[in-house]
């Protein structure tokens, strides 16, 4: 499971509306760090080929977070 941080909920919800039209399956999320809490999408997809498919919709990920630091 991978966590890819976006700039908002908003944009978060706006990548989980894209990828639903790639027939990849995520899922909104918030987590908290020491910078505050980040939003962004769960998915098991690869998450490069997610980002770039992210930035064809005008969303840029900020970070990748993979297994236990996803959440």
């Amino acid at each position: 499971m991978y966590f890819i941080v976006l700039r908002s909920a908003t944009a978060a919800e706006k990548a989980r509306k894209i990828l639903s039209g790639y027939k990849i399956s995520s899922t909104t999320g918030k987590i908290t760090t020491s910078k505050g809490c980040r939003f962004g999408i769960y998915t098991e997809h690869d998450p490069d080929k997610t980002c770039r498919l992210l930035s064809l919709g005008g969303l840029n990920c900020m970070e990748i977070r993979n297994g236990g630091d996803a959440g």
